[in-house]
C-alpha cells in the first residue's frame, strides 16, 4: 500500500512539473506579444460601425526642436464603413514625409525577413504625424505572420528613424 501510494505521488509530482512548465512556456510566448488595444467607433454618417486595433511601439524617437523630447509611435490596423480597410503608423508630434509626389515610400521589414518598400500616402487633412500604407492588405497580411515588423520613415529634419512593434497576438477578427 505505502509503494503505491509513493507511485501515486510521484505521478502528481511529475503532472504538476509538466503543467508548471506548459504555464511558463505560454507565459514566456505572451510576453513576446504586442499589447494590441481594440477599439468600435460609429460612424454616424453611415449609421455603421467602424473597428481598429492599435499598436504603440517598443522604442521611443527623439526629435529636435519644436518637437523635442521622447515619443512613441503608433501603428493602427483599421476597418472603416466609409473608408475602407487602412495601415497607419502616426507619431505624437513631428511630420512623418511621405506623399505620392515626394518620397513615396516607406521601408518594412517583417521578423528578420528582407526589407520591403511600401507605398504611403499623406492623409486627406495633410496631417504630417500619420502615413497611410497604401497596401494595407498585403501589409496585414504579412504582420499577421510576424512577431516584430520594423517601420523605418523619414521625417521633416531628423531623417529616416525606425519604429520596431511587437505584432503578434494581433486578432484580425476584432477588425
Amino acid at each position: 500500500l505505502l509503494q503505491e501510494e509513493i507511485i501515486a505521488i510521484k505521478a502528481k509530482e511529475e503532472k504538476l512539473a509538466k503543467e508548471k512548465a506548459e504555464a511558463a512556456r505560454i507565459a514566456a510566448e505572451k510576453a513576446t506579444w504586442g499589447d494590441w488595444s481594440y477599439s468600435i467607433e460609429d460612424d454616424e454618417a453611415s449609421g455603421k460601425k467602424g473597428k481598429s486595433a492599435t499598436l504603440l511601439s517598443e522604442n521611443t524617437l527623439s526629435f529636435s526642436f519644436p518637437y523635442g523630447g521622447e515619443q512613441h509611435g503608433s501603428l493602427m490596423i483599421r476597418r472603416h464603413p466609409r473608408y475602407g480597410f487602412h495601415a497607419i503608423v502616426s507619431i505624437q508630434e513631428g511630420q512623418i514625409l511621405c506623399s505620392e509626389y515626394s518620397n513615396p515610400y516607406i521601408l518594412v521589414r517583417f521578423d528578420g525577413g528582407a526589407v520591403q518598400r511600401f507605398p504611403c500616402s499623406e492623409s486627406a487633412d495633410h496631417d504630417s504625424t500619420y502615413t497611410f500604407i497604401n497596401n494595407a492588405e498585403g501589409f496585414e497580411s504579412q504582420m499577421r505572420r510576424a512577431k516584430m515588423v520594423y517601420i523605418t520613415l523619414t521625417f521633416y529634419q531628423e531623417g529616416s528613424q525606425t519604429l520596431k512593434f511587437k505584432v503578434k497576438g494581433f486578432d484580425p477578427s476584432k477588425v
